[in-house]
């Protein structure tokens, strides 16, 4: 929510790199985290955003060993624009029902825009995914975006899940916000898969700030707006 009202007074923040649990959880900050955690703070902008090699969603105790899985890559949908270049705004899909029930730091104009999209702990059903997206599409916030970026959700959280459960969980949701995308904005490219939110290792994204999607290239990139 912080990030939301600070983009609407015109300042960037980055969502990612929190100390608990994210920072802290592992015996030794994973290489990529760091990498970009550094960038976040002391360059200019983070840059290009490569994928990592692996990714957890495991819950173990501080400092112990988590399971990791392959990455395989990010999914990409273009839509009708090559190249999409605008500011970012979003963040937790359930974070986004508050600020939508309480009419709150919720953009009014955002032509051209990037949507951030992902989801918490609370592993959110599908059909709750559909509903709140329903009610950004129908308020008409979803058609002002040209491109949506998808963090890879959690699929599992205090109660074990089978490897088929949670492969089944991320692909009902990739279904459900293409089906979003498919009627409230045809034309903006989504990118599922991406390293921000409550998975780890993570990229801090910078809420208000510029990103340059290239869907011939695959590229994404933080821009400095001083350019």
């Amino acid at each position: 929510m912080l990030h939301s009202y600070l983009s609407s007074i015109g300042l960037v923040s980055y969502y990612g790199g929190q100390l608990i649990p994210g920072l802290s959880l592992d015996s030794s900050l994973p290489a990529y985290t760091e990498r970009y955690l550094h960038r976040a703070l002391f360059e200019p902008t983070i840059g290009s955003i490569e994928s990592a090699e692996k990714w957890t969603d495991d819950v173990a105790p501080y400092g112990t060993s988590r399971t990791w899985d392959s990455t395989n890559g990010w999914r990409w949908h273009p839509g009708d624009t090559g190249v999409v270049k605008g500011r970012c705004w979003g963040g937790c899909l359930e974070v986004i029902q508050w600020l939508l029930a309480a009419d709150c730091c919720v953009p009014e104009t955002i032509d051209g825009g990037v949507l951030l999209l992902e989801t918490s702990e609370e592993l959110p059903s599908a059909t709750t995914v559909e509903r709140i997206l329903r009610c950004c599409g129908e308020r008409g916030l979803l058609a002002q975006f040209d491109a949506i970026l998808v963090g890879r959700p959690k699929t599992r959280h205090r109660e074990p899940r089978s490897n088929e459960e949670r492969v089944t969980y991320a692909s009902e949701q990739r279904q459900t916000i293409l089906e979003a995308r498919d009627r409230y904005a045809p034309a903006a490219t989504v990118v599922f898969d991406l390293p921000f939110g409550h998975t780890d290792p993570h990229v801090p994204i910078p809420v208000g700030g510029t990103i340059r999607i290239d869907t011939e290239n695959r590229e994404i990139t933080c821009i400095d707006d001083r350019d």
